[in-house]
């Protein structure tokens, strides 16, 4: 597929896929409220307000029309501490990525990172979730509390490997109650999905609420998993 240009690169950049040709864009984000602007006008605000989690794409119905809806805006404002919200989180890392980028260098590495981060994007949001951030050769996904994530982990893992090169994952999902503040999400709950990540051995997830115990480095309590095979 040809590099995208103009336009097109720009939105590619948002959406983290291809856009269908011949769009437009409708915003209702900052000083573009009630306006129709291009894709180009509206970057690179808009890529920052995605990536801080206050701004998502939805798909009008049209395929050739994309709503960029504003959300979470006071968040971004709030200088507390957070507060709590139940969310599932789920954690994902690329096995071996670190030989890779001494084999490969750390362009190639970077190529990868990005596309498992656009993977993760898609996989989220189909549902309703977001990425918190982007950890390199892992990403936090945000999910809402209802959500089963292995599909979401599997999902994402099938996704990888049918691509070139092929990666395993290993991955950790916990349903908690994170302090949310402005994109991003912090403690304990944050903690234990990255430890168990961390545990977790190639081409598996360890969920919490399961039948086995297992201790968990830094948590002073045994935690309940079942391994799950992505």
């Amino acid at each position: 597929m040809p590099a995208p240009r103009g336009d097109t690169a720009v939105l590619w950049a948002l959406l983290g896929q291809p856009p269908a040709s011949g769009f437009e864009i409708c915003s209702t984000v900052g000083s573009a409220t009630g306006r129709r602007c291009t894709p180009r006008q509206l970057m690179p605000s808009l890529i920052r307000l995605r990536d801080a989690g206050l701004v998502e794409v939805d798909r009008t119905g049209d395929p050739h029309r994309y709503a960029l809806t504003e959300r979470g805006t006071q968040a971004a404002y709030d200088t507390g501490p957070g507060k709590p919200e139940p969310a599932v989180l789920v954690m994902a890392d690329l096995v071996g990525f670190t030989r890779f980028t001494e084999q490969h260098g750390d362009g190639a590495a970077h190529e990868q990172a990005s596309r498992l981060t656009a993977r993760a994007r898609a996989a989220a949001a189909a549902h309703r979730g977001t990425v918190v951030k982007s950890l390199g050769d892992g990403v936090l996904l945000r999910l809402p509390p209802h959500t089963d994530p292995v599909p979401v982990l599997q999902a994402l893992a099938a996704d990888l490997a049918r691509g070139e090169p092929t990666w395993q994952l290993h991955g950790a999902a916990h349903l908690g109650a994170p302090l949310r503040h402005g994109g991003d999400v912090f403690g304990r709950d944050v903690n234990l999905v990255s430890r168990l990540c961390g545990l977790a051995g190639p081409g598996e997830a360890l969920v919490t609420g399961g039948d086995e115990s297992m201790s968990v480095p830094g948590v002073d309590d045994a935690v309940r998993v079942r391994r799950v095979t992505l």
